[in-house]
């Protein structure tokens, strides 16, 4: 079987580019993230993420549609798991 290929043609996991880094166990190649936000989710349906939304209008704040992203770009830009649609990579909560 021949190995896998980044879009840069270098073998996966090889590539520098936060794009084509290989997807850890248990996530999405591709999550969902919205600007304002802190979490990436694995559909844009969450209901921790429309609760969110909910939230953040009624406090008359703007509201962002959630974007497609590849999961280590949204890493490497702060985002971390929601604990929703990711129960076992979430981060603990902050104390």
């Amino acid at each position: 079987m021949p190995e896998q290929r980044c879009m840069h043609e270098l073998i996966v996991g090889q590539c520098g580019e936060a794009q084509c880094a290989p997807v850890p166990p248990g996530l999405a190649a591709h999550v969902y993230v919205t600007k304002g936000g802190d979490c990436f989710h694995r559909t844009p349906r969450c209901g921790a993420l429309l609760d969110g939304q909910s939230y953040a209008e009624r406090l008359g704040m703007n509201v962002h549609d959630p974007a497609r992203t590849a999961l280590p770009v949204a890493q490497s830009q702060g985002y971390t798991a929601c604990s929703h649609c990711f129960p076992a990579q979430a981060a603990p909560p902050r104390r």
